[in-house]
């Protein structure tokens, strides 16, 4: 689940979900499943390592996950060198982050102006569902692009 949803439930909070949560809760699972895949060829420690820490920390996971693709020499599987040197999770934890700001932006407006027709609040709730979705399709076009490439 998305950093908010996660945090409110924690914290025993009310939360209003956005599409943006639905577009950063696909990442965790994305993250996920690179790192619980055994079927990504021969696993090695490290593998299991970052498993491990995913199990502990997502947060630290995603980091060691974004920072070792550059160096071919770690010792992790082939899917997941690959899918770290391409900076797939980075680009979309971008996305999320602007996605998110323009969200908090659209939401502050809608507020400040007094908008109580909640017909607006639908079409900007889905203009960012909209946004995020074609966000998301660019960067597997663009994954798909440079890994077919090579």
């Amino acid at each position: 689940m998305s950093d908010g949803s996660r945090l409110a439930l924690q914290n025993g909070e009310s939360y209003l979900q956005s599409p943006v949560d639905d577009i950063e809760s696909f990442s965790w699972v994305l993250l996920y499943g690179i790192v619980q895949n055994s079927a990504q060829g021969p696993r090695s420690s490290r593998d299991d390592l970052l498993q491990r820490t995913l199990d502990k920390s997502r947060d630290a996971a995603l980091n060691q996950f974004n920072r070792f693709g550059a160096d071919p020499t770690m010792d992790y599987c082939l899917l997941t060198h690959t899918l770290s040197a391409s900076r797939l999770l980075r680009k979309y934890e971008d996305a999320t982050y602007n996605l998110r700001n323009r969200w908090v932006q659209d939401c502050h407006v809608l507020r400040t102006t007094g908008v109580q027709d909640s017909q607006v609040w639908e079409l900007c709730y889905h203009a960012a569902a909209v946004s995020g979705l074609s966000a998301v399709i660019q960067i597997l076009i663009d994954f798909k692009n440079s890994t077919s490439q090579k």
